[in-house]
């Protein structure tokens, strides 16, 4: 009885010696993970091993029970090999739980490393496409196209503020790891370094380009200013370059006219000057569009001199035609005044012929001989 009992002991103990060895050798040898499905997979079955291992629990509990009965008191060489084979056993099953639970954080820091590098690799696929947008830098040639570009960079930005979100998660979550002492905290640290340097470049770089497309816009709308003048001032010069007023006829309403012209152009004096003003800015600002709007500014400052002068010239001719018009006038005027004078004078032989008639003739003779005085 007790001899078949112990020969039964001693087989299962063999069994289970093999098993606990076999089992070693599994969790010893167990991968790296080197992608988040292989992470998966790895732990999965490391928990199935897991398992296996609970389900012998009961048996080693009965080995060590049975083992440690049959040992206790024995002297004999054959009990003393077999208690040490029985440490040896409780030694290998404590290693054997103590190897599975190292590799159970192992693998559940590989599963978070390879997380990490799932979410840094999709934050640096947004950082690429940003990275993309902001190396392609249009340059403005209207107004339009300016307000355009401002409207799209803007909407970037926008994009960017909402993939900050993500970008933060993966830092946070990099500051998770680390404060959790993962094994590869270095290359993580390292990793989200990287990208947080790459998001600050970026974001530095945006808010520049913005900058430059608001200067932009302001240039535009200088240009097009200047544009709008000039168109201005080749009408107002094509205007005081008409010779119509060579043509004598309607000489003085062609002379308030340009009258009024020459106060036209005065009061629009105050356009060029707040041009220059504004273009003396830019340039005091920007000294890279010295080269674009100084010949501006000069060209049409010359523009506007000679039509100054034009104007200047053609008024002046104008006054000269019309005063010797208004002289020509006054000249047949006057000799049409003589001549209904004469006229007068010359019918006027009827001398009256009673008192009444005398002194009528003698008031109409007054009044002529005042008309002559005038």
């Amino acid at each position: 009885g007790e001899a078949g009992e112990l020969q039964r002991f001693l087989g299962s103990l063999d069994h289970f010696q093999s098993w606990l060895s076999r089992t070693q050798m599994t969790v010893a040898s167990e991968d790296i993970p080197n992608s988040l499905a292989e992470a998966e997979k790895l732990l999965n079955q490391h928990q199935q091993l897991r398992d296996e291992i609970d389900t012998y629990a009961p048996e080693y509990a009965k080995i060590k029970e049975f083992g440690d009965k049959v040992t206790e008191g024995e002297d004999d060489p054959q009990y003393m090999f077999l208690r040490q084979r029985l440490q040896a056993l409780d030694d290998g099953w404590h290693e054997l739980l103590q190897m599975w639970e190292n590799r159970q954080q192992l693998l559940s820091q590989s599963l978070s490393l390879q997380m990490f590098l799932r979410d840094a690799k999709q934050a640096e696929v947004l950082l690429s496409q940003q990275d993309n947008f902001l190396s392609k830098e249009d340059v403005p040639t209207s107004v339009q196209a300016a307000e355009n570009l401002i409207k799209r960079h803007e909407a970037f930005i926008t994009t960017m503020d909402a993939n900050d979100e993500k970008i933060n998660a993966v830092l946070q979550f990099s500051n998770r790891l680390n404060d959790e002492n993962h094994y590869d905290h270095e290359k993580i640290h390292k990793k989200a370094d990287a990208i947080n340097e790459r998001r600050n470049q970026n974001r530095q770089r945006a808010d520049e380009q913005l900058e430059k497309l608001k200067d932009q816009h302001q240039l535009q709308l200088f240009l097009q200013e200047c544009e709008e003048l000039r168109d201005w001032l080749q009408d107002k010069m094509a205007a005081a370059q008409d010779e119509t007023y060579r043509d004598a006829k309607n000489l003085h309403s062609k002379y308030v006219r340009h009258k009024a012209f020459e106060s036209e152009i005065a009061a629009n004096k105050d356009r060029l000057d707040r041009i220059v003003e504004e273009g003396e800015a830019i340039m005091q600002t920007k000294p890279d569009t010295r080269d674009h709007i100084q010949p501006m500014l000069s060209d049409l400052s010359n523009q506007w001199e000679d039509l100054e002068a034009t104007t200047k010239d053609k008024g002046e001719r104008l006054f000269d035609a019309n005063r010797s018009t208004l002289y020509q006038q006054s000249c047949d005027d006057v000799d049409g005044w003589v001549t209904a004078l004469e006229s007068q004078i010359v019918t006027s032989e009827d001398f009256g012929k009673d008192l009444t008639t005398v002194n009528l003739q003698v008031q109409k003779q007054n009044q002529l001989e005042n008309q002559m005085k005038l």
